[in-house]
């Protein structure tokens, strides 16, 4: 007989072996991350693994995922003889460690297989290096979620406290919207303290009894000061004047100013703006670094949609557009499951561009032909009883 806690492997060849391996515990419990397991001790004591290399390691370090030996012999193909119970997670050679531990962004195993799943390759389509509730910055740096958009910038570069990145959330009514998108706290209107990233919380021309406009030119009325230039782009003065214009000039009321971009940018805002009584009629519009186009096709519709405008296609994406994707029916890209919206950011969508391709479940029509052979009766009706299928 055997004793508790002892497995039988049986191998089936011209006759029967028994190998008996003793002493494995496979008792689950919460803080679960090895399975122990007796082994030829060597030298060392009965607690302890003898590595090849001489030295001797506490057992439970053997097959644990982690190196404990000088010469790795604690982690080799030699794991592949244990059995893993179904709570925890099996790296490739053999080892067990904790199922947690599986996609978790660190390899865990020796080999690196826990990282290497089909479960990671689901897990890391959200975003090229961030999990499933975080926010990828630009520079890369991954932060939790919740502290996206909330005034405070937790991003080493500030991208998290950008109007690319928060234009397009609706904050709860009990918060307060700063002007670039993100969600403060409902008093922060005008309570003396900045909490909106872009200080717009505290904006004098909001919380200002009377707000001062800046003194025209001397001698000039109604006139406008033309502003600076947009960075990656240049404004022009629509005028048959052949006058040469800089920042700081001021021109008279009824000037046209029209703004281009540089090459691979696209204007966000108002690309004509004139002066009227000296008051430009909106800001000019800014230069942002423009994404590819994402057109719809048979297999995958295409939704576009920036600062709450949804058009078909995104034919003109700039920082901060998101594109909706949809296989048409019967098609499908696994990818699409998690990461159904990509965002553009600094030129590039977050997301590859998607493929849609045949699966799903299909109708299948299937045309059934039947030769019955009726004998009718003397009513030339059809007697039930006496059709027959051959």
């Amino acid at each position: 007989m055997c004793n508790a806690g002892t497995i039988l492997q049986v191998i089936c060849l011209s006759f029967v072996v028994i190998q008996v391996v003793e002493g494995i515990d496979f008792s689950p419990s919460s803080n679960y991350t090895r399975v122990r397991r007796q082994a030829n001790r060597g030298n060392c004591q009965e607690s302890n693994f003898a590595c090849k290399s001489g030295e001797c390691i506490h057992e439970d370090k053997e097959c644990d995922g982690a190196v404990d030996c000088a010469d790795a012999s604690d982690e080799s193909d030699a794991c592949r003889r244990l059995r893993c119970p179904g709570f925890v997670f099996t790296c490739d050679y053999g080892a067990c460690i904790n199922k947690n531990l599986e996609c978790d962004g660190k390899a865990d195993c020796r080999d690196g297989s826990d990282e290497n799943t089909f479960n990671c390759r689901t897990t890391y389509q959200v975003t090229p290096e961030c999990r499933t509730g975080e926010f990828k910055c630009r520079s890369g740096q991954c932060i939790d979620q919740d502290y996206a958009c909330d005034g405070r910038a937790e991003c080493d570069d500030q991208s998290d406290e950008t109007e690319a990145a928060c234009w397009h959330i609706k904050c709860p009514r009990f918060t307060y919207q700063c002007k670039y998108g993100a969600c403060a706290n409902s008093n922060a209107e005008c309570n003396g303290i900045v909490e909106c990233f872009d200080g717009s919380d505290e904006d004098p021309n909001i919380c200002a009894i009377t707000p001062v406009k800046p003194p025209l030119p001397p001698g000039v009325k109604g006139s406008c000061v033309l502003p600076q230039f947009p960075e990656f782009g240049k404004w022009t003065i629509v005028s048959p004047n052949s006058a040469r214009f800089s920042p700081g000039m001021p021109v008279d009321t009824g000037t046209i100013l029209e703004v281009e971009c540089q090459d691979r940018y696209k204007s966000d805002g108002q690309k004509v703006v004139y002066c009227n009584n000296g008051t430009w009629s909106s800001n000019i519009a800014r230069c942002l670094k423009a994404c590819k186009p994402r057109i719809s096709s048979s297999t995958v519709r295409v939704t576009c949609m920036y600062k709450n405008k949804e058009t078909e296609n995104c034919t003109d994406a700039i920082e901060g557009t998101l594109a909706k994707f949809k296989c048409a029916p019967h098609y499908e890209d696994p990818a699409l499951r998690t990461k159904p919206v990509h965002i553009c950011q600094n030129g590039e969508w977050d997301q590859p561009e998607p493929h849609c391709v045949p699966g799903g479940q299909i109708p299948i029509v299937i045309n059934v032909y039947v030769n019955v052979n009726m004998v009718p009766n003397s009513s030339s009706s059809i007697d039930s009883d006496r059709v027959a299928f051959p």
